[in-house]
């Protein structure tokens, strides 16, 4: 496990060329098991699994009130889970274009696979950036059981339910 810079994928694949490499991003705010058992399914899909962490400037813009924990106890977290080989920090997209690390990452990891949540937003434009960049898109379900389960296991639920306790 370890934590690298954007500048850095590259140099990742050039030492893991004959591996799988599975990558995914995202905002990780306030790690929770959904996360972990999301990383998990990813790693099954490759031999080595590079996460993108969502940077403040672009969360903030997306999500009003978030991130709750900086960019720095995010990235930390997720580097210690298991499933997880490198994780860097989103530096590159900006709230005027909220997928330049994905098309940054396609660039320089290359990627074979390239695996989102379902609910997870501009898809249409995800899917072309697979496209251009020959990157297998993998679209992860996980099952926690009902919507009201899922909401409650999401970090908004969580939120929700801080405030309502």
């Amino acid at each position: 496990m370890a934590i690298i810079d954007a500048s850095d994928l590259s140099r990742i694949r050039f030492e893991h060329a004959v591996s799988k490499i599975v990558f995914c991003s995202g905002t990780f705010d306030i790690p929770h098991v959904a996360h972990a058992l999301f990383l998990e399914d990813c790693k099954r899909l490759g031999d080595i699994l590079v996460v993108c962490v969502g940077g403040e400037s672009v969360l903030r813009d997306r999500k009003p009130g978030r991130p709750v924990m900086s960019e720095k106890i995010r990235l930390g977290m997720i580097n210690f889970l298991k499933p997880v080989d490198y994780c860097y920090l989103n530096i590159v997209s900006t709230p005027e274009d909220p997928l330049a690390a994905l098309a940054h990452a396609f660039e320089n990891l290359r990627p074979d696979i390239y695996v989102v949540k379902d609910e997870t937003f501009d898809m249409d434009a995800r899917r072309e950036l697979c496209a251009r960049f020959n990157v297998q898109i993998q679209i992860m379900h996980r099952d926690f059981g009902t919507k009201d389960e899922l909401r409650a296991a999401s970090t908004s639920g969580i939120i929700e339910r801080i405030r309502n306790a």
